[in-house]
């Protein structure tokens, strides 16, 4: 059985590594990144971890708040 883990980001480049060790190190098989069009580093960390696909998802869903979140 192959375990998965989705986590959606946006500029998470100061938490994304220690995620990724966690997941990994529990015994995640494969994570996958839906990225909400990161400004700083999220991507290139995530992309430097050959079990972790990162895909990015420019779409924004806004809240009732003016607040947004990517549609995936």
């Amino acid at each position: 059985m192959k375990i998965y883990t989705i986590l959606r980001t946006r500029n998470e480049a100061k938490n994304i590594e220690r995620f990724i060790h966690c997941y990994l190190n529990a015994g995640v098989d494969k994570i996958l990144i839906a990225d909400g069009e990161s400004e700083d580093d999220t991507v290139s960390i995530a992309e430097g971890f050959y079990k972790v696909e990162v895909r990015n998802y420019p779409e924004r869903v806004y809240g009732k708040n003016g607040l947004w979140r990517n549609g995936e």
